[in-house]
């Protein structure tokens, strides 16, 4: 497996038997989700240019991120937990040489049109992606409402419990940039396991979404990085 591509293709054929058995957000609303976002954003992510848009504020620091030469061109994408792939469809439509992967184990309508723009979608569980490692670096990966609610997700008591702290090391080792969405003790967590974390705008309810790199990470900004706010394009 040379690419990203390859490998998440890889991963949704091995998971096929257990994407039923190792789903655990029961209460995801799928069939209305972005309203469900624009009641607790204040925007909808097709309202790109709101000032509480999630994708509005993930695109602008992409943006900032490759004006500055701090992400290059043909950057790549993983949305862990993608939901309806709509910010994922953004980014592809904005970027057109970006490489844009979603991962989920539920299928939306609307993952069809993103695919239009350019994305991809695989469906395996987020417990086997953890486990195993991608053959090349990822330059962005998000995950958003899923990760600030880890309480409310069904995971196994036995065998699950670590699942945040295993996700969050997976970004470490392979992820240049994350997209998150936090809480306070979330941000503090982020701090003490070795992440610069900077604020991009509003997250669900009373969270923030963040945009973050690990100080010593796989290949990433930590050594260069100013701690200026990056200019605007």
């Amino acid at each position: 497996m040379d690419s990203v591509g390859e490998w998440l293709m890889w991963l949704e054929a091995k998971g096929t038997d257990e994407v039923d058995e190792l789903y655990r957000w029961p209460r995801t609303p799928v069939g209305n989700l972005q309203a469900e976002i624009w009641r607790r954003c204040g925007a909808s992510d097709w309202n790109l240019d709101h000032p509480n848009s999630r994708s509005g504020s993930i695109t602008r620091t992409l943006r900032e991120l490759v004006t500055n030469d701090l992400l290059p061109h043909q950057f790549s994408v993983l949305d862990l937990c993608c939901g309806d792939g709509v910010i994922l469809q953004y980014i592809a439509r904005m970027f057109r040489s970006s490489h844009c992967f979603g991962i989920d184990l539920l299928r939306y309508p609307t993952h069809r049109m993103a695919e239009r723009s350019g994305a991809s979608f695989y469906h395996a569980p987020l417990q086997l992606l953890v486990d195993n490692e991608p053959p090349q670096i990822v330059d962005v990966c998000m995950m958003l409402n899923t990760f600030r609610g880890w309480d409310r997700a069904d995971l196994d008591s036995q065998t699950e419990y670590d699942l945040p702290q295993k996700t969050l090391a997976w970004m470490q080792r392979h992820c240049r940039y994350v997209f998150l969405t936090v809480n306070r003790e979330q941000v503090e967590w982020l701090k003490r396991e070795g992440w610069f974390v900077w604020d991009v705008g509003k997250g669900e309810d009373d969270s923030r979404l963040v945009c973050g790199f690990p100080c010593e990470g796989p290949e990433g900004p930590g050594g260069v990085w100013t701690l200026e706010k990056p200019k605007r394009s």
